[in-house]
């Protein structure tokens, strides 16, 4: 487990009182950071990440490539048929159709509102450090 993903954790452990298991392996070398459940029974995906040279969340390529975007993140990380096979496996069918993405990014390109990543991916959270 990365550092970051260790303190996300740690938080929703220890701070929210989630149950939580961390660093589920996929099939076709795909893996979920967190999977987690709160109090009242709310399941929780969340993928962790942060990049020291300083990439910014971006909401799309705009003619660059290798740009890490909010699409990237759903598709890779949330909506891979892999990891949500896994999902479903831990959460079951009924948990499976009403569990939350978290995104927990480091930094978000400047200009760019909150609001139109929500259009983008609307189950998604999205929490950021700025």
């Amino acid at each position: 487990m990365r550092v970051e993903e260790s303190i996300v954790e740690t938080y929703v452990r220890f701070v929210k009182k989630w149950f939580t298991i961390t660093n589920i392996k996929c099939r076709n070398n795909k893996e979920i950071d967190i999977l987690a459940v709160d109090p009242n029974g709310n399941k929780y995906h969340v993928e962790v990440t942060v990049y020291l040279d300083g990439w910014p969340l971006e909401i799309e390529e705009k003619e660059r490539k290798n740009v890490v975007t909010v699409k990237w993140y759903s598709e890779y990380k949330f909506r891979d048929k892999y990891v949500r096979e896994k999902i479903k496996e831990f959460f079951g069918s009924n948990g499976f159709k009403s569990y939350k993405r978290i995104l927990v990014y480091w930094k978000i390109k400047k200009g760019i509102n909150l609001e139109e990543i929500k259009k983008l991916e609307k189950n998604m959270i999205l929490m950021t450090s700025g």
